[in-house]
């Protein structure tokens, strides 16, 4: 809903009112294990990996409904999911790994819109 941020916390992925102070869970969440969340627009998206594949899942109706997509299917580990707000309503999905270095780094970038096909 407009003014109303996405976050994670306390019951999984909610919403935060900036101008009241007050966050609420919602209450279908998109699935288990979320790592990120971000608004674009009126689009709520929640990235997870859910055993080798990595989901990204959009809400147009506030968090009431889900449409998942497997984004990938990756066989190293992923310590860190993140999705940045893009323009004109696309959400990119950063996935960073270690490198063999030992030093973290960057390993791939999706982009996703609020457009993406439902997966099972």
């Amino acid at each position: 809903p407009p003014g109303l941020v996405a976050d994670l916390g306390d019951g999984g992925v909610g919403v935060f009112d900036p101008a009241g102070g007050e966050r609420h869970p919602l209450r279908t969440q998109p699935m288990p294990d979320v790592r990120s969340v971000v608004t674009v627009g009126h689009t709520l998206y929640a990235a997870a990996r859910q055993g080798t594949g990595l989901v990204v899942a959009s809400s147009t109706d506030a968090g009431r409904s889900w449409r998942r997509t497997t984004v990938v299917r990756v066989p190293y580990r992923t310590p860190d999911l993140s999705l940045v707000a893009g323009t004109g309503g696309s959400t990119y999905l950063v996935v960073t790994r270690t490198l063999p270095a030992g030093a973290a780094g960057v390993a791939q970038v999706w982009r996703t819109s609020s457009h993406h096909r439902e997966a099972g």
